[in-house]
């Protein structure tokens, strides 16, 4: 800034300079320090002692001898005062610097006042968030939760959560954008560890992601399984054979088969052991149903879908005197094959 000058007064004024250094702020500047010169102005002879009044930011008195010649302009440095000034987003404050003389012969007092006031600082970045928290954990969720940065002069408008199945953020990575600084996470695998970081955006850019923070799912239920497959069916019994599910990130404990005349499966059987697993205790010629789930620490999976089967026709034999189930053949163009067993009830052959 140049030098401003009061007004004249019988050929003597105060003059003001302000100097910003640096000279513009910037998005890094947090302070500016600014110093405050003060002259004076004479355009005849004087040949006294004078003093500056200063006013306004800075205060006191400031003796000097003026010494100046007819037909000439003097002008004399009085004073310097410095100071360190914050500078803030909003900008400001304005400081007002003034002074003026007293002491002169002929009892003239000019005077002069300046202000200037602080450049905003412009916006940049948010801080870098706070290490992530987390809530309401189950197996396919997490809730991540992060501390609100500074915005650093400009309002949040975005956010970015990351998850990955590893530190490094090079596998099973996932972004997602959010409104707010916290997210519920979902869609996860059960039993497993996810790596999570988050930043957030202003006008001015991204910030850093934060540092990361770890978490796992809690373990599920197994899952789903297909129908059981059922073979070496007889009378009274038969064997299911059926694919393990997903685990849910938990050990299978157990399978439960379940059979019944129904669909309903009201009433059922439940046979329990590992594939392939005979199902007992069945009702010999009879159309029968059977589902399987499997059991972890957690709970049991969903029944799977239905598999229909009919038992063989029974029969039994006495053997060492007690009755026991028989198979029944029958020889078919010289084969002998299972056969089933009828009864005619009311005039109509039944199993």
């Amino acid at each position: 800034m140049a030098i401003t000058w009061g007004a004249v007064q019988r050929n003597l004024a105060v003059g003001i300079d302000i100097i910003m250094s640096p000279g513009s702020v910037g998005a890094g500047t947090t302070a500016v320090t600014i110093t405050v010169n003060y002259y004076v102005r004479a355009f005849e002879a004087y040949h006294d002692d004078q003093t500056m009044n200063l006013t306004g930011g800075f205060y006191g008195p400031v003796n000097y001898r003026l010494d100046s010649n007819n037909g000439t302009t003097t002008d004399r440095h009085i004073a310097s005062r410095t100071f360190t000034a914050n500078t803030s987003y909003s900008g400001g404050p304005t400081y007002t610097f003034g002074a003026y003389l007293t002491g002169v012969y002929n009892g003239v007092q000019p005077s002069h006042s300046r202000s200037i006031t602080v450049p905003a600082r412009p916006p940049s970045p948010p801080n870098t968030s706070g290490n992530p928290t987390f809530s309401n954990v189950t197996s396919s969720n997490i809730r991540v939760t992060s501390a609100v940065p500074g915005n650093n002069g400009a309002a949040i408008v975005e956010w970015q959560f990351q998850r990955a199945t590893n530190a490094a953020f090079t596998a099973g990575v996932a972004t997602y954008s959010h409104n707010g600084h916290i997210l519920d996470i979902s869609g996860l695998a059960p039993a497993t560890t996810y790596y999570f970081r988050v930043r957030s955006r202003n006008a001015a850019g991204w910030a850093g992601w934060s540092a990361t923070g770890s978490r796992a799912t809690l373990a599920a239920a197994p899952g789903a399984m297909a129908a059981p497959t059922i073979t070496d069916v007889l009378p009274t019994e038969a064997r299911a054979t059926f694919a393990a599910p997903s685990n849910g990130g938990s050990a299978i404990t157990r399978y439960e088969v379940q059979t019944s005349a129904n669909t309903s499966y009201s009433p059922a059987l439940t046979h329990t052991g590992s594939s392939p697993l005979p199902l007992t205790g069945l009702d010999p010629g009879q159309k029968h149903f059977a589902r399987v789930r499997a059991v972890n620490a957690v709970g049991a999976g969903p029944w799977s879908g239905s598999s229909e089967f009919t038992t063989l026709s029974g029969s039994a034999v006495k053997v060492d005197g007690i009755w026991r189930s028989a198979k029944t053949y029958v020889k078919v163009d010289g084969t002998w094959r299972l056969a089933k067993v009828h009864k005619k009830v009311e005039g109509v052959w039944r199993l």
